[in-house]
């Protein structure tokens, strides 16, 4: 965004990370969402990837970044996407369940139904064109099976150190985003008028 001429402003739990994007010359608060002050300033965007399944009080968070939004403004968050196929056939080897770190789990219609409770009205939900999370479950359903070790591993590993897969795995993914099955989304939500 910043290298589109945007003025942009990030949070970020993590100091390392935040110092990295510091070194860049952007501004980046360290901490928790329900932490950290925001005042007198208005965003036209506020952008969140893979966040909201991690927080404590999704509600809260919501209802915070539309008070830091200008009238009119946009909320756009990525997430794993509970009511897609993959959910239902790999349960537990599911790769997004990410238990304990992922708190809440959301498909379209609960995710819909939470941005609505805070005030954001939901304008398209776009699926992502990335497998890499179904290639990742494939690797923990057969670690669970006690199938091929060493290709569980690799498969399991495939979010963090991708590679060329992403690429040759693009036509899958395409074809998977077309009827919404890749098992993560994108929602664009406006905000409501009080």
């Amino acid at each position: 965004m910043a290298l589109e001429g945007w003025d942009v402003e990030g949070i970020e739990v993590s100091e390392t990370a935040a110092a990295r994007a510091r070194a860049l010359g952007h501004t980046v608060h360290v901490g928790n969402l329900a932490d950290i002050a925001i005042s007198g300033k208005r965003f036209d965007v506020v952008a969140g990837w893979m966040v909201l399944e991690h927080l404590h009080d999704p509600l809260a968070a919501l209802r915070r970044l539309r008070s830091w939004i200008r009238p009119g403004g946009w909320l756009v968050l990525s997430l794993p996407d509970a009511g897609a196929l993959g959910f239902k056939l790999l349960r537990g080897a599911w790769y997004d369940l990410d238990l304990p770190r992922h708190l809440y789990h959301f498909d379209r219609r609960t995710l819909r139904d939470l941005l609505e409770k805070c005030g954001w009205r939901v304008t398209r939900f776009v699926t992502q064109r990335s497998i890499l999370s179904l290639v990742a479950s494939a690797g923990y359903l057969l670690d669970d099976l006690g199938l091929a070790a060493g290709v569980a591993g690799r498969l399991k590993s495939a979010p963090d150190r991708p590679g060329r897969l992403p690429l040759l795995l693009f036509p899958a993914a395409f074809a998977l985003s077309l009827v919404g099955q890749t098992g993560r989304v994108v929602v664009w939500a406006h905000q409501s008028r009080d």
